[in-house]
């Protein structure tokens, strides 16, 4: 790379012959395993400031919904499809 910061998922130190898999490597992983190339992104929502999500249909018509939970702490949560 030129020098500049970086946040990409991949990094490759060539000079070491070391590669860098950022969290965000893993972050892109977890939601292309289950979301479909093709997936349409429908409405989510959460009521805890503290989680995040989203939700996809895969073409095969399963629902996905990815959940965040931003805290250090085991946290129930209800999924709820209408």
């Amino acid at each position: 790379h030129v020098g500049n910061v970086c946040s990409a998922p991949v990094l490759a130190d060539l000079e070491k012959d070391h590669v860098i898999f950022n969290p965000s490597y893993y972050a892109f992983g977890h939601f292309s395993r289950h979301i479909q190339a093709g997936a349409r992104r429908v409405l989510c929502a959460t009521n805890r400031d503290s989680m995040e999500a989203t939700a996809f249909v895969n073409p095969n018509g399963h629902l996905v919904a990815v959940v965040l939970n931003q805290t250090k702490y085991q946290r129930d949560m209800c999924l709820v499809v209408n």
